[in-house]
């Protein structure tokens, strides 16, 4: 099964030949490297881009073989940063005095006896500008890393080394929690404003994908009507778009989400919605899509910002105080602020925090400032 766990691998910066080597770094090296990263945040430069994306989305695809034992990542200071690949191994919590390995365990929910866990698939840690000191204070060779490789967790049996399936909600289930949330949906008034925000609003013609991040899983057995809605709406926007005729009949919808099992991909593709691995949906975002996410637990506006244009962006309100750390989801920076309100005219959704919480439609302006159209 796998669970709601991931797993940071070792790293090392390219060259070396230990893994966590120069593990923690000296406090004067931690704040040169803060200044240099905000020097760089200060001077515009993109803290992430579609082409490291289509590397890492490269390498993902790749066997354990074709790996040759590891992940590579550039730092924002150009330096090339490793991360061991331990996909099918168990992973180990320390070392104890002895020299012995220690396997992770979770005190707070044991695993029955034979089993194990495994760290099953590589996926990406998105780190935004207020949460890299968090992790560059620990190992010098992550002081300029803003994305690093970590494995998703799974339960295995420790004779057989066979997987156990995630125990989720069958799939009729899901089925009907998606077809009774799409209906409600659709006959709800905060369905209708979103109707009425999207006919009024001016938004760029020639618009053809819709990528939606961190809609979350549909059989989780709790907040799954919350995150079907989510997903219906996603559909909503795409038939509301349709009937521009400056814009294809066929555009196209997209979802990112690690947490998506089979049941869900099942359902989320039985709608008509292109299921993308991580992280392959920010490859997909340009100045022709829209882009929807909801509360997620990575900096989709920091991401955004750097890599695109988007006609229309959903997303959460902009908090006029923010907390000082940025606050623990999709955290803003003055310069994403910026972004956000020199290019966009903000339409607030405020009739179903239930389902969506306060979020805003950001409608990528016709004529931005003169000083910041290009």
């Amino acid at each position: 099964m796998t669970c709601a766990m991931a797993w940071i691998g070792r790293s090392r910066l390219a060259g070396s030949t230990e893994w966590d080597d120069d593990e923690v770094p000296e406090p004067e090296e931690v704040v040169e490297a803060a200044a240099k990263r905000q020097a760089l945040y200060d001077a515009g430069v993109p803290f992430f881009t579609k082409e490291i994306f289509q590397d890492l989305s490269r390498q993902f695809k790749m066997t354990p073989a074709e790996r040759k034992g590891k992940f590579s990542v550039p730092g924002l200071d150009g330096r090339i940063v490793e991360f061991q690949d331990g996909t099918g191994t168990t992973p180990i919590s320390h070392v104890d005095e002895d020299g012995n390995a220690v396997e992770f365990r979770d005190w707070s929910n044991p695993l029955s006896e034979g089993l194990e866990y495994v760290m099953h698939r590589p996926q990406t840690f998105y780190m935004s500008m207020q949460k890299i000191d968090n992790f560059a204070s620990d190992k010098s060779q992550l002081l300029y890393c803003n994305l690093m490789v970590i494995f998703s967790l799974a339960v295995r049996s420790k004779l057989t080394k066979e997987v156990i399936p995630m125990a989720v909600a069958p799939l009729e289930e899901v089925q009907e929690c998606f077809r009774a949330s799409s209906l409600a949906w659709e006959a709800s008034e905060p369905c209708r404003e979103l109707r009425s925000i999207l006919a009024s609003a001016q938004i760029p013609s020639g618009v053809s994908k819709i990528v939606a991040f961190a809609c979350g899983t549909l059989s989780a057995g709790w907040e799954d009507s919350r995150r079907a809605t989510q997903h219906a709406a996603l559909l909503t926007i795409r038939d509301a778009l349709q009937k521009n005729p400056e814009n294809p009949d066929d555009i196209k919808c997209y979802a990112q989400d690690p947490v998506y099992n089979d049941a869900d991909k099942a359902v989320i593709e039985g709608a008509g919605i292109s299921v993308l691995d991580d992280p392959c949906g920010f490859t997909e975002v340009d100045d022709s899509s829209i882009v929807l996410s909801i509360s997620p637990n990575i900096p989709v506006r920091q991401i955004i910002s750097d890599i695109a244009r988007p006609a229309v962006v959903i997303l959460d309100q902009i908090r006029e105080e923010p907390p000082p750390d940025g606050g623990d989801t999709d955290p803003l920076t003055r310069r994403h602020v910026r972004w956000l309100r020199d290019f966009y005219k903000e339409f607030q959704f405020s009739h179903d925090v239930e389902n969506f919480g306060g979020i805003s439609i950001f409608v990528r302006r016709v004529d931005p400032p003169p000083n910041l159209a290009n």
